[in-house]
């Protein structure tokens, strides 16, 4: 999975509106999977979109599904924006190791 410009430009937002630094942060992606990763330390947050394909009355119809994780939650969403609102709530009980 490639991260899209537009999940990237949230991302960095959340971080910015947050008042945490990007340098905090370490951004992987592995197997599928993006992880935003406080650095020096055992939180994190990460996603996974997929396309699923259904056919429905002889027509495909594709649903976008966003996967999230963290160290406290787990669960799915279909719009992008919903999972920023997860990734605002996970910011905001973040321990930032000085």
């Amino acid at each position: 999975m490639r991260i899209k410009d537009h999940e990237y430009q949230d991302i960095v937002s959340c971080l910015s509106d947050a008042g945490l630094k990007i340098t905090d942060f370490d951004f992987i992606k592995k197997k599928g999977w993006f992880h935003l990763m406080v650095r020096n330390s055992e939180q994190f947050f990460s996603f996974h979109r997929k396309v699923e394909v259904e056919i429905v009355d002889g027509n495909f119809e594709e649903e976008l599904i966003y996967r999230f994780k963290s160290e406290k939650a787990s669960g799915e969403k279909n719009e992008w924006n919903k999972v920023v609102k997860e990734l605002k709530v996970w910011l905001v009980e973040l321990d930032i190791p000085t």
